[in-house]
């Protein structure tokens, strides 16, 4: 498996630094369909849960039981997102690098506090919260793609 991660992300940059426009922003997505038409030739892509899942549903599963306070829950959760600002702090600062930002301190202000929003959210749904993408400015790089309007049409897909 590891070297088909590998030769896939050699596709993409090799895709990446060749094709030029339009055909140069989807060198992610072609190295995507590259890898599950690969894994569908060797029979190792099951499809089966997508086939299976309903086009919308509610959540199941989400309580188990009335909610409890722990201290030690509430302390594994403050540690980890202390870890996660460093990260969020790491790759708002390589972004503004990438482009050339020089005003990141009122962006790494609301940044900080959407991502501690979003941590006090997950942590009271007792769910694994958001992450920052620490290896955006890499994507940036190879893509040479910054706009948000990728990112969005990425996350409807």
């Amino acid at each position: 498996m590891f070297a088909v991660s590998l030769s896939l992300i050699l596709f993409i940059t090799v895709l990446a630094s060749r094709l030029r426009g339009f055909l140069q922003t989807t060198a992610i997505m072609l190295g995507i369909l590259a890898g599950s038409l690969g894994f569908w030739v060797w029979g190792r892509l099951d499809l089966t849960p997508v086939r299976e899942a309903s086009w919308l549903s509610l959540p199941e599963g989400l309580w188990q039981g009335m909610p409890r306070f722990s201290p030690s829950a509430v302390l594994s959760s403050v540690l980890a997102y202390l870890a996660v600002a460093v990260n969020a702090v790491g790759s708002m600062h390589g972004v503004a690098g990438v482009l050339g930002d020089t005003g990141v301190a009122k962006r790494l202000d609301r940044g900080l506090a959407l991502t501690g929003l979003a941590g006090v959210a997950a942590s009271g749904l007792g769910v694994v919260g958001t992450v920052g993408y620490s290896t955006s400015p890499g994507v940036i790089l190879v893509t040479r793609v910054a706009s948000r309007y990728a990112l969005a049409m990425c996350g409807a897909i």
